[in-house]
């Protein structure tokens, strides 16, 4: 039995030795060495004369004496209590030399002489504190991503709070590009430069991949990691329409980057075309001004693009004219201001007919002054008779005008060869031509449309020659 017992007891601390000789060979596995912060103060005047915040127990450090004693005075010795376990004078009297054995506070008395060479004393204060290590560093939000021009915050947590040491050292890396700046907008540095700045606001720079981290500046595999994206800023497209009615403007899509391509469209309404675009935003490019639609490049600025419409150009319809003509009948129809009858071969006009080619819209309406008749009392319209045949009347005046559409669009121009009087005066839009009771026949006609408001034509139109200044003679 005492065999078997003896047997477990070697078994025992033989697996005690090898675990003990594994955590001892094991790389990492060994405890650091704590350290410690060491102040000196001179008690004098309360100076911090030293101070070394990675400081090891045993180990000699030394500060300057000359810069704190009075002038002129020499040290000569030195002497040490409480943790100082040494203490010497060095650098011929300029330093004191010193080392301390364990946390807590001490005392050098450093003995001097004057000018005088008057002895005298003076102490300087030892404390020493084992640090507190980080062990760890650690983001409290991450933001995923920031916009080129605006910020993010991003707050590091060192731990344990008690640490002696809690800098950091901030590093940015990636394509995109970052600014970190503290909570008074100053610039953070992220050159591997200590700071106490745990937390920062993270402004977008450069769109693209970006990785931020913090390090403890008492700790290297204490680190934090956020990695975000930064965006392009993105600027809206305001469409717009000038004049308003004249069409609508579209911009696709609304919102953009800049560089990145819109596609705008311009739609004109009836009665106008597309004229070209304007825009104004900073940096914005377009294609192709002329186009309705067209490529738009966004640069660093909102835009505001116009698309300009102005009213369609409309050839002016010609009206259509046929007149019958004493011995002749009806005539051929005439257009484009050419005159309808005959001219000097005394020869009465007896009816027309007038009418407005096909797809214009409204119409034309006119009557004439009949031979024993007078005015006809019913307008006639698009391509009715007015006038007489087969009866031997003459006609002697005209009113000519045009209705709907055509109507605000045009105005309509006439005037008469009336016997005795020649091409009397331009009339217009139902005025009277020709004349009334002076038993003169007309022998001609010419009518004209022009653009609305537009001057009446030339008193040489087509080769006819005005004769008499009015239009309308009445006796």
């Amino acid at each position: 039995m005492r065999r078997k017992t003896r047997g477990l007891l070697a078994a025992l601390l033989g697996v005690a030795l090898a675990v003990a000789a594994a955590l001892v060979a094991a790389p990492g596995r060994a405890l650091a060495d704590p350290t410690y912060t060491i102040e000196v103060t001179f008690t004098y005047d309360s100076t911090q004369v030293f101070e070394e915040k990675n400081a090891s127990l045993g180990t000699n450090y030394s500060f300057q004496v000359d810069g704190v004693l009075p002038s002129y005075s020499t040290l000569t010795s030195v002497n040490k209590s409480g943790i100082v376990s040494a203490a010497s004078v060095a650098n011929y009297g300029k330093s004191i030399q010193f080392s301390v054995n364990g946390a807590g506070t001490g005392e050098i008395e450093g003995q001097y002489k004057d000018i005088n060479y008057d002895p005298s004393v003076h102490t300087f204060n030892v404390s020493c504190t084992q640090n507190t290590d980080v062990t760890g560093v650690s983001f409290e939000s991450t933001p995923s991503g920031v916009t080129v021009g605006d910020a993010a915050s991003l707050s590091a947590a060192v731990a344990p709070e008690e640490a002696t040491d809690r800098t950091v050292i901030w590093g940015v890396s990636g394509t995109g590009e970052v600014q970190l700046l503290d909570a008074s907008g100053n610039l953070v540095p992220t050159d591997g430069t200590a700071t106490g700045v745990l937390a920062v606001s993270v402004k977008g720079v450069k769109a693209g991949p970006v990785t931020i981290t913090c390090t403890s500046n008492d700790n290297a595999e204490a680190k934090a990691t956020c990695a975000l994206t930064v965006s392009a800023a993105t600027h809206k497209v305001t469409p717009a329409a000038s004049p308003a009615e004249g069409g609508t403007a579209t911009a696709d899509p609304g919102e953009a980057a800049e560089g990145a391509a819109v596609t705008l469209t311009a739609t004109p309404a009836d009665g106008y075309e597309f004229d070209r675009w304007v825009i104004e935003g900073d940096g914005a490019k377009l294609d192709n001004a002329d186009s309705a639609t067209t490529k738009l490049t966004m640069g660093a600025a909102n835009v505001t693009a116009t698309a300009n419409f102005k009213k369609k150009e409309v050839a002016v319809p010609d009206a259509s004219v046929t007149a019958h003509v004493q011995r002749i009948g009806w005539m051929d129809p005439v257009i484009d201001g050419t005159a309808a009858g005959t001219t000097g071969k005394s020869r009465r006009m007896e009816a027309l007919t007038l009418r407005l080619p096909d797809g214009v819209s409204g119409g034309i309406e006119y009557r004439g002054h009949v031979q024993r008749s007078g005015w006809e009392k019913d307008w006639k319209a698009d391509g009715a008779e007015s006038g007489t045949t087969g009866k031997s009347r003459r006609m002697e005046a005209v009113q000519i005008q045009l209705t709907g559409a055509a109507k605000d669009a045009y105005d309509v121009y006439y005037r008469v060869d009336v016997q005795r009087y020649g091409w009397m005066g331009w009339a217009k839009n139902g005025e009277e031509a020709g004349t009334q009771g002076m038993s003169r026949r007309a022998e001609a006609i010419q009518v004209v449309l022009v653009k609305k408001d537009a001057p009446a034509p030339d008193a040489t139109y087509k080769g006819v020659t005005q004769q008499y200044d009015k239009a309308f003679v009445k006796k």
